[in-house]
């Protein structure tokens, strides 16, 4: 793995190393709020904002509550004694009015008026005895209350006989009422007074209480709005900052960097999608090691392959040179057999022209004996070339085996390149079938020397045969005439072991012949592997360049 350079650290901060399933995990209440989901933080946002509103809406409907009841309170005490205070006032200034029209009227209309004096009387005393329990002040309405009752007293007592005895109105009126009725309206202004100052002090503490109320919801929605608000901040910060970092880390991919990490730990989504970018980023970092390594093993095979493909190519090309070889020696062997079937020939005529003449045996048979050790040196080098070609047909099986090797060692390497290596598979399998027909070509030219060897042996004994007739010719030539037949089945063996000399003379043209084809074949396949180990070599180098544009 290659040296990596300094990288400046991301926003946000150094991204420290991602958790894995190992590492220890603090425990503790950020931890728990770290593992929670987005949803559950936004609903745990929502769930405090719902509970602000839910809180503040009690508190509003409690303290309105309260609102209702002092202001119900101002109603039944206040509102109504004030209104009842006023009814009785109202009564009493018409009692008032009456005693005053009193000393106006005429004695034929005072009857109806008093009338109306006794209604207004008691209607005034429906007012007190309405207006008593809800009293601001019971002690001042008990002083108006004797007032009034003194006042009733002055007027029947003293200012109705007055007036019915003919007397003055406003004599009587002032000496008798007018100071006790100043002093019962004081009382009554004093008791009005006092459901003033006591309706006004309920309004002040009714105030007092919505206030209080208005200041409690505010604080509570205060409350309760800080506490969404950071709580909201908390969660926006929290994603914010986990998508930095896997922001900072994709980017650094993006830029081939594979060594940089988001290092974002936490069980929710934020958290999963670090962990799973890390994940990916240590997967391609094992996997771009892994081409490189393939890459370089691809360069040497490569290399290596060149290599043998350069031995198997000059292999070749002494093969084709050896067959070359070994057909000119096959023309000559069958231009030897050649003359050896002409010699057949002629012996064939000199064995019939015997009979006619004796004293030609002798010379034929010395020209028999010279053919003889002709051929016996054609046979012999017949069988040298023989074994020369098992020599070569030896390196050439040994060359095929070692290329079949070569192509094993091809596709397995191809196999481990994954796709890469699929064209150099096809190749490799290619040399491989190449080198098996080599192998079964030299097989078959390996039987057939064998064959030619086994002929030349018989050939051999068939000269030396011929040279023991002769020689018999030579030391019986009295007895030529009885075994002129014995020659002529003798020459006839003769001639058809020379045809097969022949026909084994054209099987080694024709194999030697394949032997040339099959080595112009594995040059030809030699070069393809060339070019196909010049296209690995230009892939290894494509892999590495590709590779080498990431750091890990």
């Amino acid at each position: 793995m290659r040296a990596v350079p300094a990288r400046p650290p991301p926003p946000g901060g150094p991204v420290p190393d991602a958790p894995t399933a190992s590492s220890p995990r603090h425990g503790g209440p950020a931890r728990w709020w770290s593992d929670r989901s987005v949803g559950a933080k936004v609903l745990a946002v929502l769930a405090v904002v719902v509970l602000t509103a839910v809180g503040v809406g009690a508190v509003a409907v409690a303290r309105i509550g309260e609102v209702r009841d002092t202001a119900q309170a101002i109603y039944a005490r206040n509102v109504v004694a004030l209104d009842r205070v006023n009814n009785t006032q109202r009564d009493f200034q018409a009692m008032r009015g009456r005693w005053v029209m009193y000393g106006a009227l005429t004695p034929a209309e005072r009857p109806a008026l008093l009338e109306e004096l006794a209604e207004k009387t008691a209607a005034y005393e429906a007012d007190v005895a309405a207006y008593r329990p809800v009293a601001a002040s019971p002690e001042r309405l008990d002083a108006f209350v004797a007032g009034v009752t003194g006042l009733q007293a002055a007027f029947e007592q003293e200012l109705r006989p007055t007036l019915d005895a003919g007397g003055a109105f406003k004599p009587s009126y002032d000496e008798h009422m007018k100071e006790q009725l100043s002093a019962t309206l004081d009382a009554l202004q004093s008791a009005i007074d006092a459901e003033t100052a006591a309706a006004q002090a309920a309004a002040e503490a009714s105030g007092d209480t919505a206030g209080s109320a208005v200041r409690t919801v505010v604080v509570l929605l205060v409350l309760g709005i800080a506490l969404a608000v950071g709580l909201g901040l908390l969660v926006a910060r929290t994603i914010s900052r986990g998508l930095q970092r896997v922001v900072a880390a994709a980017t650094a991919l993006a830029d081939g960097d594979l060594t940089a990490r988001s290092g974002v730990a936490g069980a929710d989504e934020v958290g999963r999608t670090g962990a799973a970018v890390d994940a990916a980023l240590g997967s391609l970092r094992g996997m771009l090691g892994t081409i490189d390594g393939a890459a370089t093993s691809l360069a040497a095979a490569s290399e290596e392959i060149a290599s043998t493909s350069g031995s198997i190519a000059r292999s070749a090309q002494d093969a084709a040179q050896q067959a070359q070889v070994v057909a000119d020696a096959a023309s000559q062997v069958s231009g030897n057999v050649a003359t050896v079937a002409t010699g057949s020939t002629e012996m064939g005529a000199s064995i019939r022209e015997i009979a006619h003449n004796a004293n030609e045996a002798a010379r034929v048979a010395a020209q028999a004996v010279t053919v003889a050790g002709d051929a016996t040196g054609t046979v012999e080098k017949l069988g040298a070339s023989s074994t020369e070609i098992s020599a070569v047909v030896k390196v050439i099986t040994s060359i095929a085996e070692q290329t079949n090797l070569l192509a094993l060692n091809a596709t397995i390497e191809a196999a481990r390149a994954g796709e890469a290596g699929k064209g150099f598979a096809v190749v490799a399998n290619e040399v491989k079938e190449l080198a098996q027909e080599t192998a079964r070509a030299t097989e078959d030219i390996a039987r057939r020397v064998g064959s030619i060897q086994e002929d030349s042996t018989g050939a051999v004994a068939a000269i030396e045969q011929i040279s023991a007739v002769i020689s018999q010719i030579n030391d019986f030539s009295l007895t030529i005439a009885s075994a002129v037949e014995e020659q002529t089945a003798t020459t006839t063996e003769m001639s058809r072991n020379v045809e097969q000399a022949s026909l084994g003379a054209a099987d080694i043209a024709g194999t030697i012949g394949g032997v040339a084809t099959a080595a112009a074949v594995t040059t030809e396949g030699v070069a393809q592997s060339e070019q196909a180990v010049g296209e690995l070599a230009r892939m290894s180098n494509d892999l590495q360049a590709l590779v080498g544009r990431f750091r890990y």
